[in-house]
């Protein structure tokens, strides 16, 4: 029920998306491909790669009443579909035949 990211390096990521998505709670390593999670219910974002921190973390999240999120759902809908991102690269690469 604990989708965890651990990665330092990561792009912008499906994965957690689709964790989301089917309501999934989220705890990931904070970098540049992750802070868009910000924007969601039920995620957390690490700032240390502390073990005793990771493990508190944990520790507080399964202690925690777990609702899942109907928002986060609708939010990555209305974002994140992939006609919604196909839609945007088509403008992008349409501009660029302007150009």
């Amino acid at each position: 029920d604990l989708l965890l990211s651990l990665s330092d390096h990561e792009g912008f990521s499906r994965v957690l998306l689709e964790a989301m998505y089917v309501g999934l709670f989220v705890l990931a390593n904070k970098n540049n491909g992750t802070t868009y999670i910000d924007n969601f219910e039920n995620t957390i974002l690490l700032n240390s790669k502390d073990k005793k921190n990771l493990v508190d973390t944990i520790n507080n999240f399964l202690k925690q009443e777990k609702l899942i999120s109907d928002k986060n759902r609708k939010q990555i809908e209305n974002s994140y579909s992939t006609q919604k991102v196909a839609s945007q690269f088509g403008s992008i690469y349409k501009k660029q035949d302007i150009d």
